[in-house]
């Protein structure tokens, strides 16, 4: 009976001793896992940081852009007025383009405000769709059909 209950505390102690190595191994590895988890944030912090600051400058490098663009097309049109047009460039451009050089510096950039009031209006004239004197005059709109419930025959 004796040597029964040594053999018990003998497996015990062993199992205890494979748990206790089971959670070392396991706190060990949560701590690699940590240290790796926490050199990722901070390498995302860094990341956040400079997109941060990216984004604080962008207000002075747009205005810079915009302005170099202003610039550069301020000049080539004080270029183009103040500078006289000889005889043989008018020849060409009337012989070329009838309309002369008026289409090619047309503006063709939609401006933002204008694209907003775009978006919001119809492409055709709700007017001319349904007004009794418009193209369809005669003829009588039909309501679309439109499945409803209970109206098929099971």
């Amino acid at each position: 009976m004796d040597q029964r209950k040594l053999m018990d505390n003998a497996n015990t102690i062993t199992d205890m001793a494979k748990t206790q190595n089971s959670v070392y191994e396991l706190v060990s590895d949560m701590n690699q896992r940590q240290e790796l988890l926490e050199e990722r944030v901070i390498a995302l912090e860094v990341r956040i940081a400079t997109i941060a600051e990216q984004l604080e400058s962008l207000p002075e490098t747009f205005s810079n852009i915009i302005q170099k663009a202003l610039n550069t097309h301020l000049h080539q049109t004080l270029n183009r007025t103040l500078s006289p047009p000889s005889l043989n460039d008018n020849t060409q451009q009337n012989t070329s383009n009838p309309l002369g050089n008026h289409n090619e510096h047309r503006h063709t950039h939609l401006h933002p405000n204008d694209a907003a009031s775009l978006a919001t209006r119809p492409s055709w004239s709700t007017f001319n769709l349904t007004s009794p004197g418009g193209p369809s005059a005669g003829r009588q709109s039909l309501n679309p059909m439109v499945p409803r419930a209970g109206s098929f025959d099971a």
